[in-house]
């Protein structure tokens, strides 16, 4: 026979599904605090302006704009000089193309 007293084994697996018991309590607490983060953001988004994003990235690009613009003042450059000079000569056609659009037939 063994050694081994009957009323220990009980009691060990008593304590591992206790255990198992509070593993899988503090997953499921973890997951419901999860959630309510990702709901509450939804939330957030959902209340904003439609325009929102976008007026974000324009807010982005006019701070990226100005950092460069101080960046090359302090290296004494003339900053709408460099941006002109990374614009490629097909990119300003197509620009200056759309900007004067289609021509007008009343003034001719």
């Amino acid at each position: 026979m063994s050694d081994a007293q009957p009323g220990s084994s009980t009691s060990s697996k008593r304590s591992e599904q206790l255990e198992r018991l509070r593993a899988l309590h503090m997953r499921r607490n973890e997951a419901r605090t999860l959630n309510h983060k990702e709901v509450i953001e939804e939330d957030r988004k959902a209340k904003l302006p439609a325009n929102s994003e976008s007026k974000q990235k324009w807010a982005q690009y006019k701070l990226e704009e100005e950092q460069k613009y101080e960046e090359a003042a302090k290296r004494g450059e003339d900053y709408s000089r460099i941006k002109l000079l990374s614009v490629s000569a097909d990119e300003a056609e197509r620009f200056d193309r759309k900007k004067k659009g289609k021509p007008r037939r009343w003034f001719l």
